[in-house]
């Protein structure tokens, strides 16, 4: 060491300087100058090695000229603080913020005569950056905990409370702060739900193990305030960087939730049970072989099983007595095991099942059998087959009813003309030629609903012909003034031009017959019921008709009706009037044959405002068939058509009962 001062000290001057030489940090000793400088007087060899800065360079200069920036640091004035007053001074100086050090020194100064002072320094770079990194880690592991859902604490190693997570404060009922320093047992107490007696503390089997433990199912935490929940936890050790154990963590976590949840899950498993077994099914899985793995339920007594009877033995085995059952049920269980869900219907053994079945998966998602559930529906379907004996009888009982009525209306009409014919034979009078005449037109409309009902019977198609409507209303008029009595105003407004429509000119009267009793009814027997019949033209008509169509409106002044009864009105069998006055086929075979002819109808009704029926037909572009060709012999038309189609317009000929009739509903109205 190389040294200009005299120290104040007992020892002799070399064994001074021996003794600075020697000691393993920096030495520099400072002469405060009268004029307040500081002058280096004397360095060791660890100071020179610690600042990188040999002593001959130092040795005479003041502070600011030795150490650049010296005199923006509070150093040179706190040594002269120490030489004046005596009193050492302690303090860390350091380069460098944050995580980022770039050199450390803790300073030590004291005085060492009147006016010198020893600065004693170490280098703590390293040790500095160690605390600042473990300082940041501690920071970060606190942000963690505090930012995970379950409850964390922290022991040391005699199993003191380091830290604490605010779930842990919430469940416990202790801050951080307060637990701090105490014991684990003091703040973390659990006990067994099933006993009610105290549990270990698991910071202490965990220390003294050394190893991971898990606390049992009924632990329950009894928090400060004296409140018991539910918990689920583990406890481990924490390891320094030998194998030492450093402390404990401890995780745990309300499980009163999922506590409930499996009370929940219990209670329905239960109650399903309880069902299985008290209602008519039966539940069964199978392995992919088949071989029966499950079979429960009330259904098996309808089969003489019992449950768990046929577990273990194959499906093929316990039926082999029923092969067909057998074929269905292979056919499904194939379909199941490749991954479909279906549902079957079988018989076995005298009973009807309907069987939901699928796949069974594994969590790989693996099929690993097949399950399902059998419910014997063997009354159901007998009450069913019941019901729809007992529906076709009442159909058969309605078309019966609907046939006697249209037949009531015809026999009223020749009924009527026979007594009015009878009153003037009787009063010597002539004969009303218009009154026979009536009677001849009910007669061939009965033969007609006689080819109807023949056509129904054997399903056959009615083939239209070119048709003017404006002679088919003519030709019906009269029977229309008959039907709708004295006190109905019937008016008919037609195009002198209709075009022709296809259709079968028969099926039209009736339908023009039904809308004038539908009509006639509905005003109570007193109103004006009016018919207009118009060509009109491609996409002019308000039904929404995309070519030419003839449209036939058919009016009445009546009550009107709702749009709950418009919904309905074209149904088969509905009808709003009294039980015995109507059948409800009326409409629906007018809904029939328009259709039928490609045509359309629509319904314009309010209550109290009168109905409105509009019938749009599409042209036909072929000549209309008159009646007088029929009559001439129908020289355009061959014999089979004639046959079929033209002679029930004709007013004398014969009909041959043998040929085909040409009347009937269409195809998709048959009931």
């Amino acid at each position: 060491m190389s040294s200009r001062s005299t120290p104040a000290s007992t020892l002799s001057a070399g064994a001074f300087r021996a003794l600075v030489e020697a000691a393993p940090f920096g030495i520099h000793l400072y002469q405060l100058e009268p004029d307040g400088r500081l002058v280096i007087t004397g360095t060791n060899t660890a100071a020179d090695r610690i600042l990188g800065v040999e002593s001959t360079r130092l040795l005479g200069k003041t502070t600011e000229e030795a150490f650049e920036g010296a005199e923006q640091t509070a150093i040179p004035d706190q040594l002269r603080k120490v030489t004046r007053t005596g009193v050492p001074w302690k303090a860390v100086h350091s380069r460098g913020t944050g995580a980022w050090i770039g050199s450390a020194l803790e300073v030590h100064a004291f005085p060492i005569g009147a006016s010198e002072v020893a600065v004693a320094f170490r280098d703590i770079t390293e040790l500095t950056r160690e605390r600042l990194a473990l300082a940041f880690e501690k920071e970060r592991l606190a942000v963690t905990l505090c930012s995970i859902g379950d409850a964390v604490m922290t022991t040391d190693a005699v199993g003191r409370v380091t830290l604490m997570n605010p779930p842990a404060e919430v469940l416990t009922g202790w801050t951080a702060a307060e637990a701090e320093g105490r014991p684990l047992a003091d703040v973390f107490q659990i006990l067994s739900e099933k006993t009610g007696l105290r549990l270990p503390d698991p910071a202490e089997r965990v220390l003294a193990e050394g190893r991971v433990i898990g606390l049992a199912n009924d632990t329950v935490l009894v928090a400060r305030d004296g409140t018991r929940r539910p918990i689920a936890d583990s406890a481990a050790p924490i390891h320094g960087p030998g194998s030492d154990i450093l402390g404990v963590v401890l995780a745990f976590r309300d499980h009163t939730a999922e506590r409930n949840a499996e009370a929940l899950l219990l209670d329905s498993e239960a109650r399903n049970r309880t069902v299985e077994r008290s209602v008519p099914m039966v539940q069964w899985a199978t392995d992919l072989e088949g071989v029966f793995t499950l079979s429960d339920g009330l259904g098996l007594a309808s089969m003489g099983l019992k449950p768990g009877q046929v577990v273990g033995r194959a499906v093929r085995e316990v039926y082999r007595d029923q092969p067909d059952f057998l074929a269905v049920f292979q056919a499904g269980f194939a379909r199941a095991r490749s991954g479909e869900s279906l549902v079957t219907e079988n018989r076995v053994r005298g009973r009807v099942l309907e069987t939901a079945m699928g796949p069974i998966r594994n969590d790989a998602g693996d099929i690993v059998g097949v399950t399902g559930l059998a419910r014997d529906v063997t009354s159901e379907r007998a009450l069913r087959e019941r019901v729809v004996r007992a529906e076709r009888l009442e159909s058969l009982g309605r078309l019966a009813g609907g046939v006697a009525h249209d037949f009531n209306n015809l026999l009223t009409v020749v009924l009527s003309c026979a007594e009015i014919l009878r009153e003037q034979t009787a009063a010597g009078a002539p004969a009303c030629a218009e009154d026979i005449e009536q009677i001849v037109a009910a007669g061939e409309r009965a033969r007609d609903l006689v080819r109807q009902l023949l056509s129904f019977a054997s399903k056959q198609a009615v083939v239209p012909e070119p048709t003017d409507l404006r002679r088919v209303l003519r030709s019906v008029e009269g029977l229309l003034h008959r039907v709708l009595g004295d006190d109905v105003q019937l008016v008919m407004e037609l195009d002198p031009e209709l075009w022709p429509v296809l259709c079968d000119p028969g099926q039209l009267e009736q339908v023009f017959l039904n809308l004038a009793v539908n009509g006639r009814d509905a005003m109570a027997g007193a109103g004006r019921l009016t018919i207009r019949a118009a060509n009109v033209p491609g996409g002019a008509g308000r039904g929404g008709e995309r070519g030419d169509c003839v449209r036939v409106e058919v009016a009445d002044t009546g009550t009107g009706m709702s749009p709950e009864v418009k919904e309905h009105l074209f149904e088969p069998f509905f009808t709003t009037k009294a039980p015995g006055s109507g059948t409800g086929l009326g409409l629906s075979i007018v809904d029939g044959v328009v259709s039928q002819c490609g045509g359309r109808i629509q319904v314009e009704s309010q209550p109290g405002a009168g109905t409105t029926f509009v019938l749009s037909f599409p042209r036909c572009y072929q000549a209309a068939v008159t009646r007088a060709a029929h009559q001439a012999g129908g020289a355009g038309a061959p014999d089979g058509d004639r046959a079929g189609r033209g002679e029930h317009h004709a007013r004398c000929g014969g009909h041959d009962d043998a040929g085909p009739p040409g009347g009937g509903l269409p195809r998709d109205r048959r009931r």
